[in-house]
């Protein structure tokens, strides 16, 4: 009887959830595919609109990933629904009410309580942050390992619940895998698998690491093919290149706690957290005062209180769980990203859980004196978070108003910059000329060391036929990043316009030096038969 107590409980807490998810994130059924924002790139790659190359998807890299069952769910999107945006958020939406599901019963499974399992499932479930990876099409990755990292998870607790069952561990190796062919975030699970191991039993054994063996070699695979990708893209950026040790020290403590913030106050969200400008030598003061939170933070988990084992294990889960998206050594385009929020941020939300139980729980004087309170501050947080979802889904509606809201975010600042450029680019793509040139001055104006927005707006210049003017943004370009492919390949053409064959052959030289197959096309059409002709 007591049993199905629990469950009728169960399913009226995960009931109540499901539907207010449903109502948040079922508005982004009517957004856009977000064409010059990754979504267009996608479904614009002709592996992607044929099913019969799907094969294909598990020996190529796209947009500078090796995530090829996302990927395939794209294509099976596209061969139902071509381009309808509605069917791909659909599917979205659906991945994160299963990502409820599955996280509700394995809290419930390792805290035992119903209260903490709710807590942390509602959070998961309505938090602004998320707004991106649900109303992304591009972000399905983040939705899809994240659902075979939880169901690996499971399976790991079946494993050593059942007496080290062998059936329930090739589960979990098998949801694994799949989840690292879905994301390469998954690397992390063998040491969220170890400390799990801890906060069960208190101490580690070789025993136990060893059954990490498989899980810490597939990562490890994994890691490398994450690295070859993005350099294949692009994608990495030595951190060293723009920044001092000492810069790197704080824009990783930053970058961490940047994340926390975010997880329990969720303000001032963008899809465009830019890096800092180093300007006079120095870092903004809250990046060297980042520091100072995190000391305070790790000294108030030490300290001895009830949630002390609880509280160590959510941060770990979240810190091992980013880890993999930090700028430390080499960094992606951007500082930081909601998206990367969607798993790791289980961790946190499982320790406020366990705060907000703990508190609310405490008998005596207090709780009868502050039991009101504490439920009026609980009702205005949550609604808080519902409004602020509420806000960012429509925000993810098209790639015009997602950029416009990142411009509102940092007008004068370089994630405003980064939204003007992608602002220049979209107008280019869709043939407005103009609106993309007085963007990208815009971006320039904020930000005059940017050799994207140079090498893109001496494009314009050169379509409207100003020459001079498009080789010295070229220049520019080449000048703040002198291995800028792109810049070289551009430039020699202005060279060739204005005569100059040689250095514009030398031009593509260097651009095929730096991979660029384009140059190698135009330096074999151009300079070739001009060597054959001497």
């Amino acid at each position: 009887m007591q049993g199905t107590t629990s469950s009728i409980k169960n399913s009226h807490i995960l009931g109540v959830i499901l539907v207010i998810a449903v109502i948040l994130f079922g508005r982004t059924s009517g957004n856009e595919i977000l064409y010059g924002w990754d979504d267009g790139e996608y479904i614009e790659n002709p592996d992607i609109r044929d099913l019969s190359r799907a094969g294909k998807y598990f020996n190529t890299y796209y947009l500078g990933m090796y995530q090829p069952l996302s990927v395939l769910s794209i294509a099976l999107n596209f061969s139902i629904s071509g381009e309808k945006a509605t069917a791909y958020h659909a599917l979205n939406i659906l991945l994160h009410l299963v990502n409820i599901l599955l996280l509700y019963f394995l809290i419930l499974k390792i805290s035992g309580k119903q209260a903490i399992a709710g807590m942390t499932a509602f959070l998961f479930a309505v938090h602004p942050v998320n707004a991106e990876a649900v109303g992304w099409i591009s972000a399905r990755s983040t939705l899809l390992f994240t659902l075979f990292y939880l169901l690996a998870f499971r399976f790991y607790l079946h494993y050593i619940d059942r007496n080290r069952s062998w059936p329930h561990y090739l589960w979990c190796l098998f949801f694994f895998t799949l989840s690292l062919l879905s994301k390469s975030m998954a690397m992390t699970f063998p040491l969220v698998l170890v400390l799990y191991d801890w906060y069960r039993n208190g101490r580690i054994t070789w025993k136990g690491m060893a059954d990490k063996a498989p899980f810490l070699v597939l990562s490890v695979l994994a890691g490398l093919l994450t690295i070859d990708a993005a350099r294949s893209f692009g994608h990495i950026g030595l951190m060293q290149e723009a920044f001092t040790p000492w810069h790197q020290l704080f824009i990783l403590t930053y970058s961490v706690a940047f994340y926390i913030v975010k997880a329990v106050f969720p303000a001032n969200l963008s899809a465009i957290y830019a890096f800092p400008e180093t300007g006079d030598g120095g870092l903004p003061p809250v990046y060297y005062l980042s520091a100072l939170l995190l000391i305070l933070i790790a000294a108030g988990i030490l300290i001895k209180s009830k949630l002390r084992r609880e509280a160590i294990f959510g941060g770990l889960f979240f810190l091992i769980s980013i880890s993999v998206v930090l700028p430390s050594f080499w960094s992606r385009k951007f500082l930081a990203g909601d998206r990367y929020g969607y798993l790791a941020f289980i961790g946190i939300f499982y320790v406020l859980s366990w705060l907000v139980y703990t508190v609310y729980a405490r008998r005596g004087i207090f709780r009868k004196k502050y039991r009101g309170i504490i439920l009026a501050v609980l009702l205005v947080y949550a609604g808080y978070l519902l409004v602020t979802t509420g806000l960012r889904t429509a925000v993810w509606s098209s790639t015009r108003s997602l950029l416009t809201d990142a411009v509102r975010k940092d007008p004068g600042g370089p994630a405003g910059a980064q939204a003007h450029y992608y602002l220049g680019s979209l107008h280019f793509d869709k043939g407005r000329y103009n609106e993309a040139l007085k963007a990208y001055n815009k971006a320039l104006t904020i930000k005059p060391r940017f050799p994207e927005a140079y090498n893109d707006r001496g494009i314009l210049y050169g379509l409207a036929g100003k020459i001079k003017r498009a080789r010295q943004d070229f220049n520019a370009a080449i000048r703040y990043d002198p291995e800028n492919a792109e810049a070289y390949y551009n430039r020699g053409f202005t060279f060739r316009e204005l005569g100059d064959t040689e250095r514009a052959c030398s031009d593509w030289q260097q651009a095929i030096t730096l991979g660029s197959e384009a140059a190698r096309e135009a330096y074999q059409k151009h300079c070739r038969k001009r060597k054959r002709g001497n």
